[in-house]
């Protein structure tokens, strides 16, 4: 889970202007050719969108969707169009937030490091076969450049805690984590109802919608107390 514990840093990044220069239609007649991977398509403060990076978001995401917008073509334009920006912007909030910690995307000084993890999944999710994790990247629309990027950027993201810690920005030890977590976070519980394999949808919603009415009357004073086994289907 990504955790940004200096909120006015997060603010201003996600405050950053994205302009993207490209629009859906072209871009989903465009061919994806490594003549123009990486030329810039938009910035996101200073940083430089690559087309690559936007292909890969809007091309992944609209043939996940499209199937659910086909009479609204105008809706799923939106759609590709907000998971894109929202994307996009995440990537370089985070670097923002690495840089004014100290911690500057350099490829060449994470090369080593990204070529272990990029071994690692070669070896755990495609038996050692190069070929097909490339295969893959291909498959998902994806580019090695940008796919090592993503590793960096995790890198950089991973060691972002420690410099916070290291700069007294959040607690050091667990305990201490547990109390902040406990003083600053909102928390809430819940209630988990499942619908198996073979049961009725209308007889779990019923459960829901009976366990929410006990609550709302008063029966029970908070979801703490209802968490036994009438309600509550979350073992774990």
């Amino acid at each position: 889970m990504k955790f940004f514990s200096k909120a006015g840093s997060a603010a201003r990044a996600l405050a950053l202007l994205l302009i993207l220069l490209m629009l859906l239609p072209s871009f989903i007649a465009c061919q994806f050719g490594s003549n123009n991977n990486l030329e810039e398509v938009g910035k996101v403060g200073k940083y430089s969108v690559p087309y690559e990076e936007f292909y890969f978001l809007a091309q992944s995401h609209y043939d996940a969707v499209k199937d659910s917008y086909k009479d609204d073509p105008e809706g799923l334009e939106k759609e590709v169009w907000r998971y894109v920006n929202e994307n996009i912007i995440s990537n370089y909030v985070t670097l923002t937030l690495c840089e004014e910690s100290g911690l500057i995307y350099d490829e060449e000084a994470l090369n080593e490091e990204i070529d272990k993890r990029i071994e690692l999944i070669i070896a755990y999710e495609f038996n050692g076969d190069e070929d097909k994790y490339l295969e893959e990247l291909e498959k998902k629309n994806c580019t090695e450049h940008y796919a090592r990027f993503i590793e960096g950027v995790d890198i950089l993201y991973s060691q972002l805690a420690d410099r916070y810690k290291k700069d007294g920005l959040i607690p050091n030890t667990d305990k201490k984590n547990v109390e902040y977590i406990k003083n600053n976070f909102i928390h809430t519980c819940h209630l988990k109802i499942f619908v198996n394999p073979g049961e009725s949808k209308k007889v779990k919603r019923e459960k829901a919608e009976e366990a929410l009415s006990k609550l709302n009357s008063g029966d029970y004073s908070s979801v703490t107390e209802m968490m036994g086994p009438i309600y509550n289907e979350d073992i774990t």
